[in-house]
């Protein structure tokens, strides 16, 4: 029927059905990088106050390590998945992001508890 304003954006043709989602798309994908953004730096800090001094360093060298571990897997992981199912890659990240909302209710509130220095302590 018609082109709106530029084909990159958002294109509908026939008896109205959308071609492409790209300010949607942008919107959502910006709104997702501001989400795990802000939940990036709420497991650091919850993680930075769950270790004692003595081996906190090292704990989180390896909660970085596993953060860039599945920052370059996912990518691919996706990509095999979308192969199975279009839907199978949002499926399944999705439900990751849901259980690990569901788990953080579990942890326990460290507010006015002093950090612990010593391994012993636990």
């Amino acid at each position: 029927m018609f082109d709106c304003i530029d084909s990159n954006y958002l294109r509908i043709s026939g008896p109205f059905q959308v071609q492409s989602f790209g300010i949607v798309r942008s919107v959502f994908g910006i709104s997702a990088k501001l989400f795990i953004t802000i939940a990036s730096g709420t497991i650091y800090i919850l993680s930075i106050e769950s270790y004692p001094t003595s081996v906190r360093s090292q704990a989180m060298a390896l909660l970085n390590g596993a953060k860039i571990l599945g920052a370059i897997c996912s990518p691919w992981l996706a990509l095999e998945l979308r192969k199975v199912n279009f839907y199978l890659p949002f499926i399944v990240m999705s439900s990751v992001c849901l259980l690990t909302g569901l788990t953080s209710f579990f942890i326990t509130e460290s507010k006015g508890i002093s950090t612990l220095e010593v391994v012993e302590q636990i």
